[in-house]
């Protein structure tokens, strides 16, 4: 029997928990960072959740290879605070085991859920799961902030989190 639908509840839920168990466990075996973002990209068509952290260091490396392609300082620097796809520390989340074992039962209803509304042809109620998909996201940073999730990683005084969805995006 295909799981039941995801519904938004269980998203924020099932986000949180697994969010909030990684950076508690990526933070205790990287405590000799220093990040200044978090970010959360969305990606309701397929299902994609990831975290991404960066350190100024990674950064700066970054930088210096963008630098060398000719790429404009002003496009350099943007990409600092807006594109967590660019950071060192991309998608994090799939290599920890805190996540990957929170993960996997919302993975597997967030994937039924968009095989069901893709084989029903209801082009608003994937919209829909899309859009909730995303809000999901954004109330998960708000509880991962509330609730003290980042407590176990170091981070700089002007640290920055965001949300985006890949489709808004790119």
């Amino acid at each position: 029997m295909e799981p039941a639908r995801i519904t938004l509840e269980e998203l924020v839920s099932a986000m949180f928990k697994s969010a909030d168990a990684c950076l508690r466990s990526f933070g205790e075996s990287n405590d000799d960072k220093i990040f200044y973002a978090f970010g959360i990209e969305t990606y309701a068509v397929y299902g994609y959740f990831h975290m991404a952290l960066n350190t100024h260091e990674g950064f700066e490396e970054y930088a210096r290879r963008c630098r060398t392609s000719g790429i404009p300082e002003d496009d350099i620097e943007e990409e600092k605070w807006d594109n967590p796809q660019s950071w060192s520390y991309f998608s994090f989340n799939d290599e920890v085991d805190a996540w990957k074992q929170n993960w996997s039962e919302a993975r597997a209803r967030v994937e039924a859920t968009i095989e069901d509304l893709s084989e029903i042809d209801d082009d608003d109620a994937f919209d829909r799961f899309c859009d909730d998909f995303k809000r999901a996201g954004v109330e998960c940073l708000r509880m991962l902030e509330e609730r003290g999730s980042f407590a176990s990683i170091k981070t700089t005084d002007d640290f920055k989190t965001l949300v985006y969805e890949h489709g808004d995006v790119f």
